[in-house]
Parts: structure tokens; C-alpha cells; sequence
């Protein structure tokens, strides 16, 4: 059969970064490989709760270009608010868990939010 006429290659109603990381182009990624690289180091360092002046300033630099706008919790009082309950939801949901294994889980996800990919599962220990 062609390929062309393979149900399983129909292209109809995707966005054109899901045709091109489909099976008939084999791409890892729509973007450059610099924006990627720079992509991973914007999570690694938004992750890190304890970055030095230096690594702020990476981010920073990194979220320009990544025309990202990093939104802070003291821009409104809604916001601030909801930053509040975040935290505090989060903090009665993450006591007594291994606070690396989760660092390590958020990571991962963030990994595949970015690049669509799904991997196994860590499985509770």
C-alpha cells in the first residue's frame, strides 16, 4: 500500500509541529538544537529553588530569549493570593515524600510537557 494512502500517515486536522514529529519525518523536535539546549536550561534553572546571582541572571537572560514572561505572585492581590494556596496545598501534599525522588519526578515532567515525549512511569519504591 502507499504510504500516502495509509490511514495510519493522515495528516488531517494536525498542527504542522505534529506532522513534522511524526513518523514520516522522524524529527526529535520542530526547533533548532541551540533553542532546545536553551529550553533544558530554562527548566533546570527554574527549578532550582537556590540559584546563586549568576544563575538568576541566566534565567533572566534565558527567559528573554525564550520570549518567556516569568509572572511573579506580587503582581496582584489575586495573584499573590492564589500563589498562597498553591504553596500551601502543595506543602500538605508533599510532607514525608522523598523530596529528591520528587524533584527528580518534576523534572521529568517538565521534560515531557516540552518535548511531548511520554516515558515509563518511575514506580514507587
Amino acid at each position: 500500500m502507499c504510504a500516502h494512502l495509509d490511514p495510519a500517515n493522515d495528516v488531517r486536522g494536525l498542527r504542522a509541529d505534529q506532522i513534522l514529529l511524526g513518523r514520516g519525518f522522524g524529527l526529535e523536535s520542530v526547533r533548532g538544537p541551540e533553542m532546545d539546549r536553551d529550553q533544558d536550561r530554562y527548566i533546570e534553572l527554574s527549578l532550582n529553588m537556590e540559584r546563586t546571582p549568576a544563575e538568576e541572571a541566566e534565567l533572566v537572560g534565558l527567559s528573554g530569549k525564550l520570549n518567556l514572561y516569568r509572572v511573579t505572585p506580587e503582581e496582584t492581590r489575586e495573584a499573590r493570593e492564589a500563589a498562597r494556596l498553591i504553596e500551601k496545598s502543595i506543602d500538605s501534599r508533599i510532607s514525608g515524600l522523598d523530596k529528591e525522588r520528587l524533584i527528580e519526578e518534576i523534572r521529568a515532567q517538565m521534560l515531557e510537557i516540552k518535548s511531548a515525549f511520554r516515558r515509563n512511569p518511575i514506580r514507587s519504591k
